[in-house]
């Protein structure tokens, strides 16, 4: 692990800006290509992604909190990270050697490090929440008291808002199955929230038990553990996520949170039925 440093932050980034488009669109021919493409992911890493440019490079941030770059040279482009050395690098694909920055150095025709710099922005969004909201995930085991608690909050919110036997949210015993990962979301002390992932085949995974506790709502808890969970897929090498959900207006963040971050609608999977009560997602793993 890498030393900790403080966040750069940068108050004029934005959501969207129209300088980082001018220059990315001011670059032609392949390493033009390969910018707009991999800024274009960082964008994607979630609706709390701002940027600007910064030193002749298009930064991207969470709110205020850099977290990568992308910048175009004569030979090729680089994917920055600013707290790159505390980022999982398995297979070592990144280069520096200050205190903290790292980044990626890619090149025309050379397209084989799809999955390890996607796999780099996903814990690269992570870090960075984690800094910014002070939220931290980890895996969980389900035998503390407040973290059952909170799956029968869970449960029972699930069952004041859909009608009987239409409800497919997992107990505390089903979710200790040797197929499910259970993530919970803490601020300090504090329990914010949780969220699973289920293992369906070789190349599949399942998002279940995704709850964010009332107080901490908006708060980027539930960003953070699915920005874990796609994290996992990918570790897996899964090609697709799915979900079940229910539908209607108490639904309607969830479906939003899950758009803005790559899911599309789709039909039923595993033994589910659609009903007026319920309906599915899924998700391309990029670069599994």
């Amino acid at each position: 692990m890498g030393q900790t440093r403080e966040v750069m932050r940068f108050p004029n980034a934005v959501r969207r800006s129209a300088e980082v488009q001018q220059w990315l669109d001011s670059h032609s021919g392949p390493l033009g290509d390969i910018a707009r493409h991999w800024f274009a992911r960082l964008r994607e890493g979630g609706d709390d992604v701002c940027e600007l440019m910064h030193d002749g490079c298009a930064t991207a941030c969470i709110g205020d909190g850099a977290f990568a770059y992308v910048g175009i040279y004569r030979a090729y482009v680089s994917i920055g990270f600013f707290h790159g050395t505390v980022l999982p690098d398995p297979e070592a694909v990144l280069e520096g050697s200050g205190r903290f920055m790292r980044h990626v150095t890619l090149k025309e025709g050379a397209e084989g490090r799809t999955r390890q710099v996607q796999a780099l922005i996903s814990a690269a969004c992570l870090d960075m929440r984690q800094r910014q909201y002070r939220v931290s995930v980890r895996t969980d085991d389900l035998s503390s008291p407040e973290v059952q608690a909170l799956i029968a909050e869970h449960l029972a919110g699930m069952h004041a808002t859909t009608p009987e036997g239409h409800v497919h949210a997992m107990a505390i015993e089903a979710l200790r199955h040797p197929s499910i990962t259970l993530w919970t979301a803490w601020r300090g002390p504090a329990l914010c929230g949780c969220g699973a992932l289920k293992h369906l085949d070789a190349t599949s995974g399942e998002i279940k038990s995704m709850r964010t506790r009332a107080a901490f709502l908006r708060q980027g808890v539930g960003q953070a553990l699915l920005d874990t969970i796609i994290r996992a897929a990918r570790d897996r090498e899964y090609t697709q996520l799915l979900l079940e959900t229910g539908s209607g207006e108490a639904f309607a963040a969830a479906h939003a949170l899950y758009l803005r971050n790559g899911f599309r609608w789709c039909g039923p999977f595993s033994d589910y039925a659609a009903t007026d009560f319920n309906v599915f997602m899924t998700k391309t793993i990029d670069g599994a």
